[in-house]
């Protein structure tokens, strides 16, 4: 082991980098993930440890002796415990979201994989290891990207209550909504008990269980219309473009208030705006602009919406936003490292705080990172999916809150 020369700081580098990749989390993590977010956090805590050792060196008298074998030996022990407390937390997550068992393979590969990438990058020199980065440099360089694929349509529920303008349309977004409500009329819209605005989210899909859920709750008499803003990762979408959600649901939700805004109140189909992740801050962005503009709304249903991105409203608004407990979106947010997210406004009793691991600064980030990556590999009802409980939620909105003043006088 001595023969190894491994630095204080990069140990000790190595054991914190290890042991972050074991956060805790809520989801399940696949070997493959389990296994990258140990190699890299491993790595990166030797890198962080040998910057510390460089510093001290500087101004320190002398280098300190390498660390013994017998440390290096208690540093693998360590290791292992938390492994094996890992996969004992691992084994209660996928129990919980009805997932199969890890199995030795998984241990097999959490275990080996960082332990034998801190042991080559101190065993291997260094110039070995800048050869191999120029031989992998020239290697990619000459095999390049492969050609763009054949670009596929949206993700849209084939429901015979669904209506959707897809971004291939021509015209402007005001240009399309007009033509999608015209459509939407034409469908016998107007005649149907309700109407929902659904949100898609930055790659235009529409959540399936959203159309159900809808389609149950109003026995089909019911029109579901959306509007595709963006062709990428809602991600992408957010930063790059984050109002355009909000502004084509407004743009949708203007045209089909124009053609049933003069309907007696008895005959007027009810509205509602639906989202969700990207496109529940879409649709919460459009449920402002519709509160500002007298559109009655019947109810906005928000699943999974990412944190602090929609309002915070009154008990009473009609609104419902839905979160599953072990959902990371809504529980993400830069400032996770060192403080606690606070719940999301309207979702009531259904972010179970109880069920998550404790906040630990740092940690939790970890955790939470490496949870958005099997956020969509759960079940309905896990993670960052969501089912016809969307849908269904029109039952459980709120009667909406009383006016006060002038305008509730007159």
């Amino acid at each position: 082991m001595n023969r190894l020369r491994v630095r204080p700081a990069v140990a000790a580098g190595a054991l914190a980098g290890r042991l972050l990749a074991l956060a805790p989390g809520m989801l399940p993590r696949s070997a493959l993930v389990a296994a990258v977010a140990g190699l890299a956090l491993t790595l990166l805590g030797m890198a962080v440890g040998a910057g510390v050792g460089a510093l001290r060196d500087r101004i320190g008298d002398r280098p300190p002796a390498p660390v013994s074998g017998g440390v290096l030996a208690a540093g693998l022990v360590v290791a292992g415990a938390a492994v094996g407390l890992a996969a004992r937390h691992e084994s209660a997550v996928r129990a919980a979201v009805g997932a199969p068992p890890i199995g030795p393979g998984w241990v097999l590969a959490v275990c080996a994989i960082p332990v034998a990438a801190a042991a080559a990058v101190v065993a291997i020199p260094g110039r070995v290891w800048a050869g191999f980065g120029m031989v992998a440099v020239v290697a990619a360089a000459s095999i390049g990207l492969p050609a763009p694929a054949q670009a596929s349509g949206p993700d849209v529920p084939e429901r015979p209550v669904m209506l959707y303008s897809p971004l291939s349309e021509p015209g402007s977004v005001r240009d399309r909504a007009e033509r999608l409500a015209d459509r939407w009329v034409a469908d016998g819209g107007r005649e149907a008990r309700a109407v929902v605005v659904a949100v898609p989210t930055g790659s235009g899909w529409i959540d399936a269980g959203t159309v159900d859920g809808f389609t149950g709750y109003f026995g089909g008499s019911v029109r579901v219309v959306a509007l595709q803003y963006d062709d990428v990762a809602s991600w992408r979408a957010f930063i790059s473009s984050p109002d355009r959600a909000g502004t084509s649901a407004s743009a949708v939700l203007d045209a089909v208030w124009s053609r049933i805004s003069n309907l007696p109140e008895a005959r007027r189909p009810r509205v509602y705006l639906a989202g969700q992740s990207l496109g529940a801050v879409g649709a919460d962005a459009a449920r402002r602009w519709a509160n500002d503009s007298g559109v009655e709304l019947a109810g906005t249903v928000l699943a999974g919406p990412p944190a602090g991105s929609v309002d915070r409203v009154a008990s009473c608004e009609r609104r419902v936003v839905l979160a599953n407990a072990d959902d990371p979106v809504p529980g993400f947010a830069p400032s996770l490292l060192w403080h606690p997210i606070d719940r999301i406004p309207g979702d009531g009793d259904d972010r179970r705080h109880s069920e998550s691991p404790p906040w630990l600064p740092v940690v939790s980030m970890v955790g939470t990172v490496l949870d958005l990556a099997g956020s969509l590999k759960v079940p309905a009802g896990h993670g960052h999916r969501y089912g016809v409980e969307q849908g269904l939620a029109a039952g459980i909105m709120p009667a909406g809150c009383q006016p006060t003043g002038p305008r509730a006088a007159s």
